[in-house]
This record gives C-alpha cells, structure tokens and sequence, in this order.
C-alpha cells in the first residue's frame, strides 16, 4: 500500500458519498478539478445510483410542470 492508493482510495470515497469534486480537490491540495478526477474511480453501482436520483428528480419536474 502507497500514499498515493490511500489518496485515490480517500478521493473516490468522498465522491461517493456526495462531496463534491471542487472539494474533494482542494482536500487533495490540487491546484484543478481536471486532476482530482483521474483520482477518482466509481464503482457501477455507485453511478446507477446517480443515474436513477437524477431520473427520480427529472420525473418529478415533468409532472410537476404538467409535461
């Protein structure tokens, strides 16, 4: 185990429990989002996840707006 696994490891949890990227970042002293995210590796579950809270939160707005 390195350093920089623990980094990764930290960066990628964070994110998956809602931290934003930004923060994760500055977390990690880096100076751009662009590097946290070669950091950050997300599981398949973890991105359905997202994929059905944003399709949850897209249906409630249609029918909200009568669409």
């Amino acid at each position: 185990m390195r350093l920089h696994d623990l980094r990764r490891t930290f960066a990628s949890h964070a994110v998956m429990q809602g931290v934003p990227v930004p923060v994760v970042s500055r977390l990690l002293g880096h100076s751009s989002t662009r590097m946290t995210l070669r950091y950050v590796h997300l599981d398949d579950q973890d991105v359905r996840a997202a994929a059905e809270r944003v399709g949850k939160a897209m249906t409630e707005l249609m029918a909200g707006a009568g669409v």
